[in-house]
């Protein structure tokens, strides 16, 4: 089936609509809500406008506009954190959320406590052959 840039607008325009509804409800309070922080995580939710390409195999949504002043890249998720007992978190991040009243509140960012150290290549990312397998260097850790 052939994609028309009028079918490319009704989507994007429902997608924001559902997006922002879901929003609303996943910020109010209880018993409406789970009453999660209001947080400026998405363009969906007040941009006025988006650059939309469209390719023969995919479109790609785009706002170009400055970042927030505040690091917003430590609170809203929806995330999985690895972390140990006591926390790795830099102290600078546990300041941050404190100073904007969020320390203690769901913020969308789910932390999972290692019981035991990782391999240093699976803390730091580097997982290879994922798939695994029983042939010779199926191996996981790089």
């Amino acid at each position: 089936m052939a994609v028309t840039l009028e079918m490319v607008a009704e989507f994007l325009f429902a997608y924001a609509n559902c997006y922002r509804k879901a929003y609303a409800r996943a910020t109010a309070a209880p018993p409406d809500g789970p009453g999660y922080p209001s947080l400026p995580i998405s363009p969906f939710l007040h941009a006025s406008h988006f650059d939309v390409y469209v390719a023969a195999d995919g479109v790609v949504i785009n706002e170009l506009r400055d970042e927030p002043e505040h690091q917003w890249y430590i609170a809203g998720g929806p995330a999985l954190k690895v972390d140990y007992e006591p926390t790795r978190t830099p102290s600078a991040v546990t300041e941050t959320l404190k100073a904007n009243g969020l320390l203690g509140k769901p913020i969308g960012i789910y932390r999972i406590v290692a019981k035991s150290e990782l391999p240093p290549p699976v803390w730091h990312g580097r997982v290879r052959n994922i798939a695994g397998g029983s042939g010779k260097g199926s191996g996981v850790f790089s």
